[in-house]
């Protein structure tokens, strides 16, 4: 009898054993825009086991199944939430601390454009112009230091001597201990450069919209205008990582001349961006700007109110699309409540029927949602309305091709090719048009059959890979350029107003909106995309769809979107990463 109760026992405490065993609870905390929130304490209730959220907010820490996380941050509700035995990833998704109002008056305010700003700019002692735009001391969300060039005496070698009476903690240290100037915003250690001891990082400097690695020592306190000193989330928020060491922003009395005659420079620092990139591991992740309204919706205890703020709200936001783009996104996700957000949509079409920009961005949200018919209406009803951009047949003959419609898709090829035809604009197949002689070549052989790799490369002019990116824009009229960086550490980068992309070969005054990419076969591994710049002529923002094609051209063939919002303030640079030996996308 003893024997048997041991084996009971036994296999009591086994079966429960295997019940909870421990594993490994990975996920992310974001907030209820996707935006990822980092330092949230994750902690297993009743246990002093626990964790926090990295920068992208992603999160790991061993558990027992059907424990509970308590997930809590500063300035936001804490949730709680039990761990799937399935073990799969969790998203938590945290709102804003619910704070009770005794009333909310809603008033649309215009946001400054350039213009603006330098109109004010000799007045305003608080605005700073930088490669990014002018930046506006009063809209900061971080602390930001701002010197006026008057207050600066010249004396030392250089305008370094003067600022260090301004920022404290700084040090300059200069050559022999260093090849160049390096400046160091906060005090550290720092030893000569035979030392193996590695320095903290060092400032950057954005004179005059150029970025600078090393101190303009050219420059002496007579020249400056004005100076910021940006340090740590102040400038990490505005430069990304490429900030960690602070940046210096200087505007010289000189380039301040040339603005205030209303001359306007363009400038390109995308090569030196690219430099200062590769002195970091990794890229910060992308994070578009969170529009001014959704403050108040942020708030907002329960749908009721909710709803509530949004009908006073259209009142002030009926002519702005992505208003209700934006709404039509948190309705769905806090809420959960598909129908009105599918109501918003349609607001958009209904409201905006002859906007090619919104109905094309309206047609990517569809698309994000796997709504494929409702998108394949809006790029025909785009194809109507602007029926001599290129862009707008590539779009229609894709979603005709997502929805296995390959003779349709076929269709609108042919009639692409008779309009170039029939213009002063010739089909270019491997050329400007080479967009949609990939694209024919790759419907035709749907669902079956594989590519005919070497006579589709003589054809298009270009080599095919199996992995293949294409990103397309709702809005023409911006400037956007992109980032490929290799498993070996070597990047490529393409932009909009290169002659050798766009305009040089006949690509802008067909109407193509996009670009697209071919990974090398031979470089297995994780390759990484980042945004490279972005610049819109109008404050508004613009929709960026990524479609990442594994196995191109074969009948395994697979296509993955990703989906994002580019808005003219951002943090970040970092879209995804493409792993081609494993054919996925991470973060």
């Amino acid at each position: 009898m003893k024997n048997i109760l041991s084996i009971l026992l036994i296999l009591f405490v086994s079966t429960s054993y295997a019940q909870t065993s421990e594993t490994q609870t990975s996920g992310r905390v974001t907030d209820v825009w996707e935006t990822p929130i980092p330092d949230v304490n994750i902690l297993v209730k009743g246990t002093n086991r626990g964790t926090q959220s990295n920068e992208d907010g992603s999160f790991s820490l061993l558990t027992f199944s059907n424990e509970i996380l308590v997930c809590s941050a500063v300035g936001y509700g804490s949730v709680e939430l039990t761990i799937p035995e399935d073990g799969k990833e969790i998203n938590v998704v945290l709102s804003p601390t619910t704070t009770k109002l005794e009333g909310v008056t809603l008033k649309k305010k215009r946001r400054k454009k350039k213009k603006d700003y330098l109109v004010e700019y000799d007045d305003n002692k608080r605005l700073i112009k930088t490669s990014m735009g002018i930046l506006d001391k009063d809209r900061s969300s971080s602390a930001i230091q701002i010197i006026d060039g008057k207050s600066l005496i010249n004396v030392g070698t250089d305008f370094l001597t003067s600022l260090k009476n301004f920022v404290p903690g700084m040090r300059v240290v200069r050559p022999p201990s260093a090849p160049d100037v390096e400046v160091y915003l906060r005090r550290i250690a720092f030893t000569s450069i035979d030392s193996s001891v590695s320095r903290a990082g060092k400032a950057v400097f954005d004179v005059d919209g150029i970025l600078l690695e090393t101190a303009p020592t050219y420059l002496s306190a007579n020249d400056i205008d004005r100076i910021a000193v940006l340090q740590r989330n102040a400038a990490i928020s505005r430069y990304g990582q490429n900030g960690i060491g602070g940046v210096v922003i200087i505007n010289t009395k000189a380039q301040s001349k040339i603005d205030g005659r209303g001359i306007v420079r363009r400038y390109d620092n995308s090569k030196m961006k690219d430099s200062l990139s590769n002195l970091f591991a990794e890229n910060q992740r992308y994070i578009p700007m969170t529009p001014d309204y959704m403050d108040v919706f942020g708030v907002a205890p329960d749908e009721l109110q909710a709803m509530g703020t949004l009908k006073r709200a259209k009142e002030y936001y009926s002519d702005d699309p992505t208003f209700f783009l934006d709404l039509a996104y948190y309705f769905r996700g806090r809420w959960k409540n598909n129908n009105f957000a599918n109501d918003l949509l349609k607001d958009v079409s209904d409201n905006f029927a002859d906007n090619v920009p919104v109905l094309r961005s309206l047609a990517y949200r569809y698309e994000s949602l796997g709504k494929q018919e409702e998108a394949l209406e809006v790029f025909l009803r785009v194809l109507q309305l602007d029926s001599i951009s290129a862009q707008s047949y590539y779009d229609v003959s894709e979603a005709y091709m997502d929805m296995k419609s390959y003779e349709n898709a076929s269709k609108i090829y042919t009639r692409y090719k008779q309009l170039r035809d029939e213009s002063k604009i010739p089909f270019e197949k491997s050329g400007a048009d080479r967009y949609m002689t990939i694209n024919s070549h790759n419907n035709m052989l749907q669902p079956k059959s594989s590519l005919d790799r070497e006579a589709m490369e003589k054809e298009a002019g270009i080599t095919i890979a199996r992995t293949r990116i294409v990103t397309t824009w709702s809005n023409p009229n911006i400037d956007i350029g992109f980032q490929l960086i290799n498993p070996e550490s070597l990047s490529y980068t393409w932009n909009s107003f290169d002659k050798p992309n766009m305009s040089g070969n006949g690509e802008m005054e067909r109407g193509y909106s996009m670009a697209q990419f071919f990974l090398e076969d031979v470089l297995k591994g994780e390759w990484q995309l980042n945004l490279r710049n972005y610049n819109a002529q109008e404050d508004k923002p613009t929709f960026l769809k990524v479609s990442v094609f594994f196995d191109f051209g074969l009948p395994t063939q697979r296509k993955v979107l990703r989906f994002f919002k580019l808005t003219p303030e951002y943090a970040g640079t970092g879209l995804f990463s493409i792993n081609t030996k494993l054919a996925i996308l991470g973060n």
